[in-house]
Order: C-alpha cells, then sequence, then structure tokens
C-alpha cells in the first residue's frame, strides 16, 4: 500500500474512504489520489511513487462552489512536528517531491487561519 490517508481515495472512479479499501485488501501501489474537503474548499493530493521509494505528492485546492483553483493558499509538509518544506498555491497546486517514506501531515492555511490537516502515511514498496 502506498498510503494511509485521513481523506478519502479515489478508487474506481469513486472516492472512498481508506479503510474501506483496506478492509477489502485493494493495494494501490504507484499513484494515489486523496481527497478531503474543509468547509468550502476541497484538497486532492496525488500521490505517485518515484525512483529509490521517493514520492511526488501534488496538492491541488479549488472552491467548491466555483469550482476554481484557489490561490493563495499554504501548503506545509510536517514531520514530526518539524516544518519540512512549505508552498504557496498557484494555480491552485502545490508541489512536493523527494519525499522519503512516513508519517506526515499537511497543513492548509490562507493568510488569516489555518483551514485543515492531512495525515499521511508513506510507506516504503
Amino acid at each position: 500500500e502506498l498510503v494511509r490517508t485521513t481523506g478519502e481515495v479515489l478508487f474506481g472512479g469513486r472516492l472512498q474512504p481508506a479503510y474501506v479499501l483496506r478492509s477489502k485488501e485493494i493495494e494501490l501501489t504507484t499513484t494515489q489520489n486523496i481527497s478531503k474537503v474543509f468547509d468550502n474548499i476541497s484538497i486532492e493530493i496525488e500521490v505517485s511513487r518515484q525512483k529509490d521509494e521517493l514520492n511526488k505528492l501534488i496538492l491541488r485546492a479549488k472552491d467548491n462552489q466555483a469550482k476554481t483553483p484557489i490561490n493563495d493558499l499554504r501548503a506545509t509538509l510536517i514531520k514530526k512536528d518539524v516544518e519540512l518544506e512549505s508552498y504557496i498555491t498557484r494555480n491552485g497546486k502545490a508541489i512536493f517531491e523527494n519525499i522519503k517514506p512516513g508519517h506526515y501531515a499537511i497543513q492548509i492555511s490562507d493568510i488569516e487561519k489555518p483551514i485543515g490537516l492531512i495525515i499521511l502515511e508513506l510507506n516504503k514498496a
């Protein structure tokens, strides 16, 4: 399994809770899409395995009503309470590359306040 998460996983064209897929013993090993909604903001994270067990995370932020990308959100990658990387969304996107397996949190915030937190456990191959 590539990743465990607090979000939902896109599988078979539908978003499903990750625990449901695990209970059915479905393994997702190359690319996995995770989605979580915070108020009117939809966050999707595409997790893909790169070489040498490193991962690439592409975060996309979208306004749920207007269905448009959201700019100027801060996406912060955290491991063990330490900020590793932080990016501002441009065209609704932020990219984290060369991420090793481990336990992470991605905090989403705007200029005024935190919006939400997504927990990821990136597994080894």
